[in-house]
């Protein structure tokens, strides 16, 4: 939706690493451009929301323009935070995560990581303190204790306080599931604006602006009662260059004199990437709460992850032609197979890319074409494949990745182009599909479809030369046998592969022997 602006009025402002690794946010390479003007998101185009935002005051039955400022202190008081007089919430609440980067699908329903929560929330300081117990798939975190501010988050044992920058991000998109973080964080800034007056969610709003770094953000309020009902910015993301993150409030209760958001989602392009759920809320005195004082001196972790993404991949020799390019966060391979150069997995964004790209230029003299080989679609993985695209390399996955594939291709980077955005003129998706086991390079390299009920629509390849097996996600550890590392044991066998060794994602290289000692005998593998 595109508001129609009114003056400006005032002046401007692991625990689970492996949980945390899909939701990393890339600064994305190119020159920057002016930020677009808000377009109607999914949930706004469903629930029929106005195209457009008349000046306030103008709408009909709209109350006088009173002011940004005013307009935030009228919602603080509707919240009650105005009246918290330097008490803290305390929150009870269960938050799930729809895994939207990781699922076996790209499309819902997303399988969920799901925290039961006890929050302590100082709205004015901007800080939090609180404690989870997480299930994921396959997993039961131990209950953690966590503190986090604006700038950075810290794991609690006991007296001890370490700092967890590869949390920050997700912490970061939990913040403003808080409301009243939100309203405290706006009212301190001091440079909010009004924008106008706004249909959301079926009803007029009242749209304030402001500006930061990352662009504008609006937050949407209700007319009649003074309450937020939504947050609205724009983030980077990976994958997608830009996305719009709404933040709705909604299912109001009341607990004395805080009246606050059952519940509160956080949807990503039009999709439920979050929701939190309140079970009680109450005010207590600061000195009853835990302490929510940071370690001194504090880390600004804003930038921690950007920095850790682009630290420069390490390179294990695998065959005489084939590399693993490892980082901290992920590893993947490369290849020259005849004269052709195959790129296996292209993960976390341009940056990664150029890195890999810089490596083949060393490990293999000469001018060669590039093939990329995508083995699945997790978001993290898949990152840098408009960097290969946009250099003309084919495509080789499974025929369920081409639409999806297609869709990375054809977004729109207009905000901050990338280098296939600056060649969008040219580039185009050449793909390959991997529907059965398929020899590229006169039979030097096999792809093969995994095809198992954990892996469908995933595929590896084997580098015959070296007898290297690249996994891609599927084997992730070598210590018990999973349903992913049966899938691919399962599909080398039907191919009649025979590698020596076996590198993956998230594990160094291994004999391939290690993963056979999983299964022994064919009848184990076939066991439900």
């Amino acid at each position: 939706m595109t508001c129609r602006s009114t003056p400006r009025r005032s002046r401007h402002g692991m625990a689970a690493a492996a949980l945390a690794a899909g939701l990393l946010t890339v600064p994305t390479a190119g020159p920057a451009a002016p930020a677009p003007a808000f377009t109607r998101s999914a949930t706004a185009a469903a629930a029929g929301q106005g195209a457009e935002c008349a000046p306030a005051g103008i709408a009909r039955g709209a109350e006088p323009d009173t002011g940004a400022a005013a307009a935030l202190r009228r919602a603080a008081g509707a919240i009650g935070i105005a009246r918290l007089g330097g008490r803290l919430l305390h929150i009870r609440h269960a938050d799930v995560r729809h895994e939207l980067h990781q699922s076996d699908r790209t499309y819902a329903p997303f399988f969920a990581t799901i925290s039961r929560r006890e929050s302590w929330i100082d709205p004015a300081a901007g800080m939090r303190r609180w404690t989870d117990e997480t299930t994921y798939i396959e997993s039961q975190l131990p209950r953690m204790e966590w503190l986090a501010g604006d700038r950075g988050v810290y794991l609690r044992r006991d007296t001890a306080v370490a700092p967890a920058p590869g949390m920050f991000g997700l912490a970061a998109a939990d913040r403003p599931l808080d409301v009243a973080t939100v309203v405290a964080e706006w009212l301190a800034a001091g440079d909010a604006r009004v924008l106008g007056r706004c249909a959301y969610r079926d009803f007029p709003r009242l749209v304030l602006a402001r500006t930061t770094a990352d662009g504008e953000e609006r937050l949407y309020l209700d007319p009649k009662t003074g309450v937020p009902v939504a947050y609205v910015k724009t983030e980077p993301h990976e994958l997608w260059g830009r996305v719009r993150a709404e933040y709705v409030y909604a299912n109001w209760i009341l607990a004395g004199e805080l009246r606050y958001p059952g519940s509160s989602y956080r949807i990503l392009d039009g999709q439920l990437e979050r929701s939190r759920t309140i079970s009680g809320i109450d005010a207590v005195p600061a000195d009853s709460a835990p302490s929510l004082r940071l370690p001194a001196p504090s880390m600004d972790m804003r930038d921690a992850l950007a920095k850790m993404l682009a630290r420069e991949p390490d390179t294990v020799r695998v065959g005489e032609h084939a590399f693993l390019l490892r980082s901290p966060m992920y590893t993947s391979a490369v290849a020259l197979v005849g004269d052709t150069v195959f790129v296996l997995d292209a993960t976390l964004g341009e940056v990664r890319a150029r890195q890999d790209s810089a490596w083949i230029a060393r490990l293999f003299a000469g001018r060669h074409p590039v093939a990329l080989v995508v083995t699945d679609l997790a978001w993290p993985h898949i990152a840098g494949v408009r960097f290969w695209v946009a250099n003309g390399a084919v495509v080789y996955s499974h025929p369920a990745s081409r639409a999806f594939l297609e869709r990375v291709v054809a977004r729109r980077w207009t905000e901050r182009p990338d280098l296939l955005e600056r060649r969008r003129d040219r580039a185009r998706l050449v793909f390959r599909p991997v529907a059965e086991p398929t020899a590229a390079a006169g039979g030097a390299l096999r792809l093969v479809p995994l095809d198992g009920m954990g892996s469908e629509g995933a595929i590896v390849a084997y580098v015959r030369d070296a007898r290297f097996l690249w996994a891609g996600d599927y084997v992730q550890n070598l210590r018990e046998p999973t349903v992913y590392a049966s899938d691919v044991w399962e599909a080398v066998r039907r191919a009649g592969i025979t590698p020596e060794r076996v590198g993956a994602m998230h594990i160094p290289p291994a004999p391939w022997s290690a993963v056979e000692a999983l299964f022994g005998a064919p009848e184990r593998a076939a066991q439900p």
